[in-house]
């Protein structure tokens, strides 16, 4: 969808607008008077400078009535949309000293900004969960699909989807096709497309099926699916502050609306969900946790529950993202990414209380059942042919640690990039991606690569404390009950917490490795 709100600026700012985003598409917003007894309501005043709302192109149609309507509310107030491709325009924000709100469609689209500073802290709002479809033409032959695994099948020659590297939504429909065990068999089938273009292809019968966000459909187009939330990470729509954006009426006006019961409500009438509370409830902790360390944590959970009494509500994803949820929310009471470099900086942000190393992460090769490929050691993924998979830097424990691993053995992390088919944003995708073939093999930590020894072969190397990784689990600051929260970390480090980690593959003492390698 394109086209303005008509818009009354003087034209002085209306040029300036151009100068400062000769490249954006740009909506300008008046905010209007509010109506009598409306929670808008306010004392007529000046025009102030526009306070600028940037979000990927798939979301500038979901969002540009309600900001029509609360321009007819607002006249002394003036809102910019910079509706943009959303890897070119996160890269655009990341590098420079934009100020204003971002809308992203989930956490992995924050990671680059995190990384680079430009989220301002504790300035979430959490507008609505996504759910993922598979969407066909209204009047498609196709009846409602009972699994994603119909893709594969001969009724779809051509299935639209978003490249991974757009955002949140590609990534996440990526994943639900690896997790679904289709990958090999869709991905000659798939049409790479901007995701704004993913309803209206299907719409068009230039695919057969499109995955995507279902607020991103249309009349022309029915979803034929709603893909399992097991599937895939959550997508939470988020809007979030840059670092140094004023806090003026402006920017509160504007925070204001998208918090309000309007914006919700438009939100769940296009497909969206009420989004999961990013804080415990009273009683509970609430735990951020690498994807890597699932299974054991889903047992120290378990098993703390039934000795304390308390609750523990987990989310689990990559490292990196995690980090980023812990900075724009301000909340929580425990963090285990699975690579210290992720702790240091959520130390450095002054973020943690206490932290103990609890475990440690030994890297090893994942293989194909019976090692096809005669992999025996690291020199052997440089060879000209291997398709390898390999842990996105940004957003993944293994990830950010495998640039390590390689300079620490003195190889080059950018030759091995030559073999690398897909990159993944949590260790278990990568896990399950070398167990269904989608590639040959993948640097791995030890604990994730023993869940998949019914489908992959581990290849241990010798490895030192250079190359091998603490797993600190740290209590946060924002903890409303550090008590309670550094009771589960002592119990991580006790007896029965240790028993936990290596009943899951864990290495609890370095030179005792789960995996060893061969004489």
């Amino acid at each position: 969808m394109s086209g303005s709100v008509p818009a009354s600026r003087p034209q002085s700012e209306k040029n300036a607008s151009r100068h400062v985003h000769p490249n954006g598409f740009r909506i300008a917003l008046i905010l209007g008077l509010a109506l009598a007894g409306s929670p808008w309501q306010a004392a007529p005043e000046s025009i102030a400078a526009p306070t600028r709302v940037y979000m990927a192109r798939d979301l500038e149609p979901l969002f540009r009535a309600p900001l029509a309507e609360f321009s007819r509310r607002r006249p002394e107030r003036t809102v910019e949309i910079v509706a943009r491709p959303g890897s070119a325009m996160r890269k655009e924000l990341a590098a420079g000293r934009s100020t204003g709100i971002l809308i992203a469609s989930g956490a992995t689209e924050l990671v680059s900004l995190d990384q680079a500073g430009r989220l301002a802290p504790g300035s979430a709002i959490r507008l609505a969960d996504v759910p993922l479809g598979v969407f066909v033409r209204a009047a498609s032959a196709v009846k409602n699909l009972s699994d994603l695994k119909a893709l594969a099948g001969p009724g779809f020659a051509r299935v639209g989807i978003a490249a991974r590297a757009s955002g949140a939504i590609g990534a996440e429909s990526e994943q639900a096709l690896h997790k679904a065990g289709i990958w090999e068999a869709v991905r000659p089938k798939l049409v790479v497309l901007p995701p704004e273009d993913l309803i209206a292809a299907a719409a068009r019968g230039d695919v057969d099926a499109s995955v995507a966000a279902l607020n991103q459909a249309e009349a022309a187009v029915r979803a034929a699916l709603i893909i399992p939330d097991r599937l895939h990470d959550p997508l939470t729509m988020t809007a979030v502050l840059l670092r140094d954006t004023p806090a003026d009426a402006g920017t509160r006006a504007v925070t204001d609306f998208l918090r309000s019961p309007e914006i919700r409500d438009v939100l769940l009438k296009a497909g969206g969900r009420l989004p999961a509370p990013d804080r415990p409830a009273a009683g509970e902790l609430f735990f951020y946790c690498g994807a890597g360390l699932r299974e054991a944590a889903d047992d120290l959970i378990a098993e703390f529950g039934k000795a304390t009494g308390i609750r523990v509500r987990p989310t689990y994803t990559g490292s990196g993202c995690l980090l980023a949820q812990i900075t724009i929310s301000e909340s929580g009471d425990l963090y285990m990414p699975g690579e210290q470099f992720y702790m240091d900086q959520a130390v450095g942000r002054g973020f943690i209380r206490e932290r103990e190393v609890v475990t440690y992460f030994i890297p090893v090769i994942m293989v194909g059942k019976g090692n096809p490929r005669h992999i025996h050691g690291l020199t052997d993924l440089f060879r000209p042919g291997l398709r390898l998979g390999i842990g996105e830097k940004d957003s993944t424990a293994i990830g950010a640690f495998t640039p390590k691993l390689l300079a620490a053995e003195k190889l080059s992390y950018e030759a091995l990039l030559k073999n690398v088919v897909a990159s993944f944003a949590t260790a278990p995708e990568m896990g399950n991606a070398v167990k269904l073939g989608a590639v040959d093999a993948a640097i791995q930590w030890d604990a994730v690569a023993s869940w998949y020894l019914d489908g992959a072969d581990v290849v241990a190397f010798p490895t030192d404390p250079a190359t091998i990784s603490p797993v600190p689990l740290g209590v946060l600051k924002f903890s409303r009950d550090p008590a309670a929260a550094r009771s589960f970390l002592k119990f991580a480090l006790s007896p029965v917490g240790r028993a936990i980690f290596e009943k899951h593959g864990h290495s609890i003492d370095p030179s005792r490795p789960t995996f060893r390698p061969k004489s």
